[in-house]
């Protein structure tokens, strides 16, 4: 079968857009396990995440934290994260906030 230029322009396109969606939900996949594993390491009723793109840090606010030390933190955390590997310059644990 033979296909025009055009054709396959757009077929590799197409295919490079799947190949993105892709990788995408695989990464928001990721996120929901390391946000899922560490509400449940801290007990926490509940734990929000933002992105901050500019600086690729991903900040976690997790309900109760401030009831762990921080060496607690750092233990708990610390084996989650060396396991649960995501590409971000910089991740952020911070007591719940309501505001």
């Amino acid at each position: 079968m033979i296909f025009t230029n055009h054709f396959q322009r757009q077929l590799s396109y197409f295919i490079q857009k799947l190949n993105h969606m892709d990788e995408l939900q695989a990464f928001q996949e990721d996120l929901e396990v390391l946000v899922n594993t560490l509400k449940e390491a801290f007990e926490a009723d509940n734990i929000r995440y933002t992105i901050e793109a500019e600086t690729e840090t991903l900040y976690v606010e997790i309900a109760g934290l401030e009831d762990f030390s921080e060496d607690e933190i750092v233990e708990t955390a610390g084996e989650i994260l060396e396991e649960l590997y995501l590409d971000f310059e910089e991740i952020i644990l911070l007591p719940y906030s309501d505001n």
